[in-house]
């Protein structure tokens, strides 16, 4: 008890010579006290009663300007404060430098495998891809090295699988009668479906481009399956609608390819072990969402996919529900 008193009456007469001091400084936020060496600097800062990203934008501001203030007082000068914001900087791990950059409407640094997509889709040498980084650095633009790039290019194979699976083919007799055949093909897929989507959600999470259109409800994440058959290879794709341009070559990814015709047993055989990982998704809980899984494609896939056969018209209208009138822009 006497503690206490006594550290109140402490706390009375260090409040009332701060405030006469203060009173008589031409700063009233700085007070300086002369003692026998460096002088005593101290700095009135008010005490935070919410977080800044839950207060005004002007209150945010006035903290601003107090830790500006506090940060010229202990660099020495403006100059140096520079120099110490960039210091505070470089001392943050790579995510929360990110996170800053992000929300400043900045580009944070070339994220993994960066140069390994820009080799992939400029169809370029390893060669050429070392004079593009030396290029791209000198503008203080640097991707990762190419170690690096062939380490994460080894990683992403150890996602995939491939195997020779027998794939029904059509082939003509030498009376010219259809007759089919079975032989063994390649057929690559992700070894884990599940993993993939979700993976391919947390780096859309990362760089915040997931989103909610205004017909969607907020709790839910729509993946849209779908495929296409060209070139003599099917390929069988997702996207993740809750991004801004969900139909985008960017936001295709090929989970399952094989070189065989689009047939219906063909995609069983290919896509049988998958079969599990779909049920699981749909209706899988993703950081407090539901995923909503659709399938989409020409009428021609949907039928293979269905299973169903004999139907042949030439037009096919496609009814899509009301309540989802956007759905038009995005599966047709």
């Amino acid at each position: 008890m006497e503690d206490f008193k006594k550290t109140k009456h402490f706390d009375v007469l260090a409040t009332t010579i701060v405030k006469e001091k203060m009173s008589m400084s031409t700063n009233d936020k700085v007070i300086e006290f002369k003692t026998g060496g460096q002088p005593l600097v101290m700095t009135r800062t008010t005490k935070a009663r919410k977080p800044s990203q839950t207060c005004s934008k002007r209150t945010v501001i006035e903290r601003s300007r107090s830790l500006q203030l506090i940060r010229h007082q202990v660099s020495g000068g403006t100059e140096a404060a520079n120099y110490q914001i960039a210091s505070e900087v470089t001392r943050l791990d790579t995510a929360e430098q990110e996170t800053i950059l992000l929300s400043l409407g900045l580009r944070p640094n070339a994220p993994p495998g960066a140069g390994l997509l820009l080799k992939t889709d400029l169809n370029v040498t390893w060669s050429v891809l070392r004079k593009i980084r030396r290029w791209l650095k000198q503008w203080n633009c640097p991707i990762q090295s190419e170690k690096k790039d062939r380490q994460y290019a080894q990683r992403l194979m150890l996602e995939l699988k491939s195997q020779n699976l027998p794939f029904t083919f059509v082939v003509r007799g030498v009376d010219g009668v259809k007759l089919t055949e079975i032989r063994l093909a390649p057929c690559i897929s992700v070894s884990s479906l599940v993993d993939a989507v979700t993976n391919r959600l947390a780096s859309l999470e990362r760089v915040q481009k997931l989103m909610s259109y205004q017909e969607m409800p907020t709790n839910e994440i729509w993946v849209k399956f779908g495929g296409d058959h060209g070139g003599g290879s099917m390929k069988s794709t997702f996207q993740i609608l809750n991004v801004e341009k969900p139909n985008s070559v960017e936001n295709t990814i090929v989970w399952n390819l094989f070189l065989a015709p689009d047939r219906y047993k063909n995609l069983c055989t290919a896509m049988a072990t998958h079969t599990r990982e779909v049920d699981m998704l749909d209706g899988h809980t993703w950081n407090d969402r539901t995923l909503v899984l659709w399938l989409a494609g020409d009428f021609e896939y949907l039928l293979k996919v269905y299973g169903l056969s004999g139907a042949s018209g030439m037009s096919v209208i496609l009814f899509i529900p009301m309540q989802f009138p956007f759905l038009e822009n995005i599966i047709l």
